[in-house]
């Protein structure tokens, strides 16, 4: 950007997004702005995307964004890059999070590997139900994690499908065939993205069918 393109002050930019000046040089301070050029006098001057990228920042702003995640995501809007965390750090800390879960509520696991990768194997206590002797009664779960481009698939399997392979092969069957659309916009980190049934899907018999539009359940 030369000085000739970058004739707006620091006010236009903010009065243009409905921001304070300060809120400006204080994006500039944190990166998310490239440093301003500088009139001969010395202020602050921007190009006409300086207003395309902050109101882009306040939207993220909006949807509940850090500013440290915002950064992320204009560097792939800048670069195409994404600087992600490199993918087996990024499972390895969400197996933690899952086996910290499962010991906090009293449950056992153990991690092996999977059909997917990585997984949870565990037995975790049913709240609030316990045999005729009054014990705790618990289930057998599998918890299993799939790390994509700025997205993190997870499926839990109950029952049966967690001990029996032959139980297990169709809902895994089901697991690989889901296709993940992340879509282009900002999304505050650990937001669900909506779950859509394929138009083909028929609801269980006895069970109710998904609610939403277009069968959507609500969940990511």
């Amino acid at each position: 950007m030369t000085t000739a393109t970058a004739t707006l002050t620091v006010g236009k930019v903010a009065e243009a997004v409905g921001v304070s000046a300060d809120t400006i040089r204080h994006w500039e301070r944190e990166g998310l702005f490239p440093a301003a050029g500088r009139s001969a006098a010395g202020y602050r001057r921007y190009g006409a995307e300086a207003i395309d990228r902050a109101r882009f920042i306040r939207a993220c702003q909006g949807a509940g964004l850090r500013l440290g995640d915002i950064a992320d995501l204009l560097t792939v809007r800048d670069t195409g890059a994404c600087p992600c965390e490199p993918a087996e750090q990024h499972l390895e800390r969400r197996i933690g999070e899952v086996t910290a879960e499962i010991a906090r509520s009293g449950g056992k696991s153990e991690e092996f590997d999977g059909t997917f990768g990585p997984e949870v194997r565990a037995i975790v206590p049913v709240p609030g139900r316990t045999n005729e002797k009054g014990q705790q009664l618990a289930q057998p779960m599998r918890f299993l994690g799939v790390d994509g481009p700025r997205w993190f698939l997870r499926g839990v399997i109950r029952g049966e499908g967690a001990v029996r392979p032959e139980a297990a092969a169709r809902i895994e069957e089901i697991f690989a065939g889901i296709v993940v659309v992340r879509g282009h916009q900002p999304v505050p980190p650990r937001d669900l993205l909506e779950l859509t049934l394929p138009k083909q899907a028929r609801p269980v018999p006895g069970k109710a069918p998904a609610t939403g539009p277009d069968g959507a359940s609500g969940q990511r």
